[in-house]
């Protein structure tokens, strides 16, 4: 169980541009029980733009319920969540996921039998716009968006460095490899916030050390705040 005398890690690794930014996200004592058990009890925290904030904690302690809190996929039983001077509280993930809000999950969340490039297209769903007249009339309407949305999506896949596995089926390539698949996929949504659920667990060291430069990268570069 996550409490409000939980030690969280601030991991600033730009001081001097982070230190006076606005708060990008407020959480404000969040509680949040499962029968009896008490998984987040009187939870706050903030987080700044530009930041990368680190969450630590053991197993079961309550991390992954905190960031379904933040994400729409669990409502918060008490408090608030405060994204962007927005009250998100308890509303659906999409909607979460429009507002500039992306994740990745624990648990890989890759479609099997899909293609790299295909997963990492999905993500590109928040910026769609489907209708039944774009369709008819793809040739003028709804295909100069997908080439828009592929080109987009082709320059994340070389931000990555997944060149090499991008026509590959998602389930045959190693796990640091679908690790950085499912980073893409969210970073594709062109983030304002990105969550990342334990991006390193099962990876070895070389891995690791490749996931923490695409995660600062993507701070620099595209300018998203990390949790």
């Amino acid at each position: 169980m996550i409490n409000k005398k939980y030690i969280w890690r601030r991991c600033v690794l730009n001081i001097s541009e982070s230190a006076g930014s606005p708060k990008l996200l407020s959480c404000e004592q969040i509680d949040r029980s499962f029968g009896g058990l008490k998984a987040l009890n009187g939870v706050s925290l903030s987080v700044s733009q530009g930041e990368i904030f680190g969450l630590v904690g053991p197993n079961g302690s309550g991390k992954t319920t905190m960031v379904n809190a933040i994400t729409g996929f669990y409502a918060p039983d008490a408090g608030k969540v405060i994204f962007n001077h927005q009250d998100i509280t308890g509303i659906k993930p999409y909607l979460i996921a429009r507002l500039g809000i992306a994740r990745t999950f624990q648990n890989l969340a890759l479609f099997k039998g899909m293609s790299v490039l295909d997963n990492i297209l999905l993500g590109r769903h928040v910026h769609m716009k489907p209708g039944v007249l774009s369709t008819a009339l793809y040739w003028w309407m709804a295909r100069k968006e997908e080439v828009a949305n592929r080109q987009f999506v082709e320059e994340i896949i070389d931000f990555l460095q997944l060149q090499s596995a991008r026509d590959e089926p998602v389930e045959t390539i190693p796990i640091g490899l679908q690790k950085r698949v499912e980073l893409a996929r969210a970073l594709v949504a062109e983030p304002t916030f990105l969550i990342l659920d334990e991006p390193m667990a099962g990876m070895n060291q070389e891995e690791k050390e490749y996931m923490a430069r695409f995660i600062l990268d993507a701070r620099d570069e595209m300018g998203v705040t990390i949790q």
